[in-house]
């Protein structure tokens, strides 16, 4: 499922979320970074050669020893920068097995598996409702306030939402085939 934001998406580990304008800049800026790595790391050698030949001068020992400071501490803030830009890609991860399709309901994200539907909250991925069903869910819609599952098995499922008590909501099952 995807908006303009954001990439929803279900493996056989859970559901997640993707950052798209993080992904797309992480993207863009992760191989720059690659290049500048590899050019630090080919500088660097250079300066370990020059600073063991430079054994007997205290002057260019402390030249090149700043060189290498320098060079080493970039290297550090790339991968440090590298791993920001990594992490941002994905704004949550919901543990859940074998999850299948999964559709977008204004903020709230349903997903089926084999016997059970979850509804998650869009923003945070935790999970809102859990409601058995027979079969494996196949596909997922949304209609009338109503989340429709089909089933592998030839079962329909329609859910509701239905107040309660507490003034939250619970999901109930209003029809079967």
């Amino acid at each position: 499922v995807r908006t303009e934001d954001f990439a929803y998406i279900t493996t056989q580990e859970g559901a997640g979320c993707i950052d798209v304008p993080a992904y797309f800049k992480a993207d863009k800026t992760i191989p720059l970074l690659d290049k500048e790595s590899e050019a630090l790391e080919k500088s660097i050698k250079e300066i370990r050669n020059k600073h063991k030949a430079a054994a007997n001068n205290s002057e260019d020992l402390n030249k090149l020893t700043a060189e290498l400071t320098k060079a080493t501490d970039r290297l550090t803030a790339i991968a440090k920068e590298k791993n920001v830009l990594n992490a941002a890609r994905v704004k949550w991860f919901t543990p859940r097995e074998s999850l299948g399709p999964m559709v977008l309901a204004g903020k709230t994200l349903f997903a089926g598996g084999n016997g059970y539907v979850i509804s998650l909250n869009s923003s945070d991925g935790k999970i809102a409702m859990d409601h058995a069903i027979e079969g494996h869910a196949v596909s997922l819609a949304v209609a009338d306030d109503r989340l429709f599952v089909s089933g592998d098995n030839g079962f329909i499922h329609c859910l509701a939402a239905q107040p309660t008590q507490k003034k939250e909501l619970s999901i109930r099952e209003v029809s079967q085939p």
